[in-house]
């Protein structure tokens, strides 16, 4: 499972406070703001700008540096 294997543990080491979960299909709107086609994807958000999106799967190290990339901008 997606979340258990790569959101929880993302979330203890950058903080849940910085994730939010969306279900594409239950929030289309929120999906097709950020241009979300393929599931999974990725945004992340830097302030009110897309920093990064990206397609497919991720392990918690390659998000966590992604994280910490969009803080130094």
């Amino acid at each position: 499972c997606y979340d258990r294997e790569i959101i929880t543990p993302l979330g203890q080491r950058i903080g849940n406070d910085r994730i939010i979960r969306v279900n594409a299909q239950k929030d289309p709107f929120t999906a097709e703001k950020y241009g979300v086609e393929k599931l999974p994807t990725i945004v992340i958000i830097d302030g009110n700008e897309r920093f990064m999106q990206s397609t497919g799967g991720f392990t918690v190290d390659e998000l966590e540096k992604l994280m910490k990339e969009s803080d130094k901008n």
